[in-house]
Parts: C-alpha cells; sequence; structure tokens
C-alpha cells in the first residue's frame, strides 16, 4: 500500500522549483545538502520580528494544533501557530489578531520579497482557509535594506511589511502531492539547478547531475543556456559537441580539452605584466555581513572586512608574508590600521579586484578621514584573474571556471583540499561563531588559526598563479 506523505510549507516551496527535490527531500533526505549556515541567523531575524508584538506566545512543546486552537478562542498574537488540514501542514510565523480575522505575517531574512516567499505564503493561506480561519491580509515581514544600525536595532525600522497577493495554488498542491506519493520523478536538468530566490545551488545537484561525464558541456564558460540545450538533445560529453558550432573562448575550451595543453597567448600575458611594478602586492580580505548588523553606521547584510593575507614579492624575488585579523569586537579600526603594510607604492594584485577595492571604498564611506589613503590604494590594484577571464590562459582542468579554486590546481597542483577552512562563506560564518557567540577558548584558537591558514593560501595561490604566468610569457 502507498504511503501518503505530509505535504508542508517548505517542501511545497521546493516542489515549486522542482519536484524531484521535493520527492528526494521526503524519500532520500540524506543526499539533501542543504546549506545551514544561516540558519541560526534567520532564527535571530524571527526573534527580533516577535519583539513588534510583545503579548505575542510562542506555541511549542506537545499538542500544537490544539495549544493553536485555544490560543486562537483568546483572540492572541500567536508565533508558530499550527494547523493541519488532511495531508497538508504549516507553522506561521506570527498569527495576529485584528478586527474580522487573522493577519498571517511570513518573516524573511531577505530585503525584498522573492516569488517563493509568496509560493510560502499562498501555501499557509490556503491551509488556514481551509482550516476556517479568516485570513484578512497576509504578509511578508522582510528586512529593510535603508536600514542603519544606531545603538541598539529598532525593530520599528528595522523590518518592512509588504501585503502578499496570494496566488491559486490547488492543482500545483494536488500535483505536488501526487509526485511526493509517487515514484522518483525524471526531471530534465535546468536552470533551476543551479539557482534560486537565495542564488544558491539546489541541495541536491550532486546527486542529480552524477550521470554527466567528468567534462560535460556544463562546463561551458558562461553560457550555461547552451550547455542545458545540448543535454536536452542528448549531448552530454564536451568532445560530443560538433567543434564547428562553436566560437570564440568555447572553441579554444574544446581545444585545450582534445589536445590535453593549455591555450596560452603569452604577448597578451606579457603585455598583462610589463606594467606591474615591484614590490607586488597579493591581497585578499575576508568579511562578514550578518543580517542583523553588529556595529553603528552599518546596514543588513553589508561586508565588513575582518581579516587580510598579504604576500610581497620583491624584484629580486624575495616573499615575505603578514597577515591581520580582529580581535575586537568592531574589526575596522584595525583593519584600516593595518593596511599600513600596502605601503606607498607598487602594484596591488587582487583576484576578482573589485571586491577588495569596494570593501575599502566603503571603509572610506564609514570614515571620511581615510578617502585619500584609500583613493590611492584602490588606483593600484590589478586584477589577477583577467588573463583566465579573457582566456589568455586556459587549461582544461579548469572545467570552464576562472574562479581562483578552480586556476590553482589547474596551473599548480595545489588545492585547499587539506585545509580545515576551505571556504570564504564558512570562513565567515566561523569568524562570526567565534568572535560574537561566546565559544570555548580551544575553540576560539582552533577556528582562528584555521581562517589564518585559508587566506594565506589565498594569496600564495596568486603569487603561484604569478609565477606560471611569468613562465607562459617566455613562450
Amino acid at each position: 500500500m502507498t504511503k501518503l506523505h505530509i505535504l508542508t510549507k517548505s517542501r511545497f516551496v521546493q516542489s515549486v522549483r522542482c519536484k524531484k527535490l521535493a520527492w528526494l527531500a521526503e524519500h532520500k533526505p540524506e543526499i539533501i545538502k542543504e546549506d545551514l549556515s544561516h540558519v541560526q541567523e534567520g532564527q535571530a531575524v524571527g526573534a527580533l520580528a516577535r519583539t513588534l508584538y510583545p503579548t505575542g506566545i510562542l506555541v511549542e512543546g506537545d499538542n500544537l494544533i490544539q495549544k493553536t486552537q485555544l490560543l486562537m478562542q483568546a483572540r492572541v498574537t500567536i508565533f508558530e501557530a499550527t494547523f493541519q488540514v488532511n495531508r497538508l501542514l504549516c507553522k506561521v510565523d506570527i498569527l495576529a489578531p485584528v478586527d474580522g480575522g487573522w493577519e498571517l505575517i511570513e518573516v524573511k531574512s531577505a530585503t525584498d520579497v522573492k516569488s517563493d516567499h509568496i509560493e510560502d505564503v499562498s501555501f499557509q493561506a490556503m491551509l488556514l482557509r481551509e482550516a476556517g480561519v479568516q485570513v484578512i491580509g497576509a504578509y511578508v515581514l522582510h528586512i529593510n535594506s535603508d536600514f542603519k544600525k544606531s545603538d541598539v536595532i529598532n525593530p520599528e525600522l528595522f523590518f518592512t511589511k509588504a501585503s502578499i497577493n496570494v496566488k491559486e495554488i490547488d492543482t500545483i498542491v494536488a500535483s505536488t502531492l501526487a509526485a511526493i506519493d509517487g515514484s522518483e520523478p525524471t526531471v530534465a536538468l535546468g536552470s533551476y539547478c543551479n539557482t534560486s530566490q537565495r542564488r544558491t545551488e539546489c541541495p541536491a545537484k550532486s546527486y542529480c547531475w552524477k550521470h554527466l561525464p567528468e567534462n560535460n558541456v556544463m562546463h561551458f564558460y558562461f553560457d550555461k543556456k547552451m550547455g542545458f540545450n545540448y543535454l536536452l538533445d542528448g549531448v552530454q560529453g564536451l568532445l560530443d559537441v560538433k567543434p564547428e558550432l562553436l566560437e570564440g573562448k568555447h572553441i579554444i575550451q574544446y581545444e585545450s580539452l582534445k589536445n590535453n595543453a593549455p591555450h596560452i597567448q603569452s604577448k597578451q600575458i606579457q603585455k598583462f605584466l610589463e606594467h606591474f611594478a615591484y614590490p607586488l602586492y597579493f591581497f585578499d580580505l575576508e568579511t562578514i555581513g550578518p543580517a542583523l548588523p553588529l556595529h553603528d553606521g552599518a546596514k543588513p547584510y553589508q561586508a565588513i572586512p575582518f581579516q587580510f593575507s598579504l604576500h610581497i614579492l620583491g624584484q629580486s624575488g624575495e616573499l615575505t608574508h603578514h597577515e591581520f585579523l580582529a580581535q575586537d569586537d568592531d574589526p575596522r579600526p584595525a583593519f584600516t590600521h593595518a593596511l599600513e603594510l600596502l605601503g606607498d607604492s607598487g602594484t596591488i594584485l587582487a583576484y576578482n579586484a573589485g571586491f577588495e577595492k569596494g570593501i575599502l571604498k566603503d571603509l572610506a564611506r564609514w570614515d571620511p578621514n581615510l578617502v585619500p589613503r584609500i583613493e590611492s590604494l584602490c588606483s593600484r590594484f590589478v586584477d589577477l584573474i583577467d588573463p583566465f577571464k579573457q582566456f589568455w590562459y586556459y587549461d582544461a582542468k579548469q572545467k570552464g571556471s576562472c574562479s581562483l579554486k578552480a586556476v590553482l590546481p589547474a596551473l599548480t597542483g595545489i588545492s585547499y583540499d587539506a585545509l580545515t577552512i576551505k571556504k570564504g562563506d564558512v570562513a565567515a560564518s566561523e569568524y562570526y561563531r567565534v568572535t560574537y557567540d561566546n565559544p570555548q577558548a580551544e575553540d576560539r584558537e582552533f577556528v582562528r588559526e584555521a581562517l589564518l591558514r585559508y587566506c594565506e593560501l589565498d594569496t600564495l595561490a596568486m603569487v603561484e598563479i604569478y609565477r606560471v604566468l611569468q613562465a607562459a610569457s617566455r613562450n
């Protein structure tokens, strides 16, 4: 006998993106690799939202549905009000009594309303309607992107309450229930695999894409749409594409893979390098950008620098390393002071240098006294990604990516695999945790050392890549 599954609002939102994702989350949850790094942050935003309703009562423990009904009879604001109608189940973030009925309020840590928020609220509104609840208004309570912290965060200013026109979703709900009750759906790969409203890869991507060959059509540079079209035509391998149909950077990718040799435009690389002025400063920084800003003058999700690594290469080849990792609650004063290590002359190299320059310019807005120094520093930046974006150097082992973590192992065989911290978003969340969440001293020191080694490899990677480019320019 077929098991009938319960449909929650989160599962419904998953199904709108992809029926297979919803099915896998229900039947094979162990393969779903959800990004949980922002869960705690979302909980903090939710807790702040509840302060807007100081008399509200949280539904928790056992018998949630019965407790919800009793609180509704008392006409009080309810947090996590729980409803189930047949096979549909949801918890409402905030259910507030108003004349004639109730307001349904979904709290989101985004700075605007996304399409999946509308689907989320529509599911709740439909369920509450079927449960006999008179929903007078449906809303998303999201973060005000213009908010700036000044002393204690005022929730009245921090949030924006957006009215939602709920959608008719009965047909979608019925098809979703049928999908999760049935066998594993067959769904063609598409753009929904790579991005969502939160610009994150689907948590089931590694499972659904495992059949693709190592060098596949999804590696075509900056053209995923073309890759998906090839997959729809049954073409998976990059070398299975007819080369006469390719042009520009895509034919370079094809030829590099076919010949098992890098594509190198020595003269272009030479022109790129000849403007460098010694000493060379290889610079990388890390930032945190919490939803709830920590420091006065900061906005939600504003990137605040807390760390940098700096390798300095002299003209005679001597290499020195410097590093900074903030100790204080507000890292900006010490960070800006440590920028003295960048000197007054010499080329500053960064990978995706627009990010570093943008952060430095933000610091100048925070402290206008820094403007002359920041302008001087920014005028010295050169972006080390340029030879790879322009395909003056391309190795098939990059698999169509010019990111630092793709280029480094392709050119040098060095990778981040042995590090405790391997990604920038993990670095940010771990720094936040050990700086602001009162960890054990041993844990804090372990993480801080891991942060230093991660950032150090970022700048050492640039040194090694620069050396490969130097050699390539002489060919």
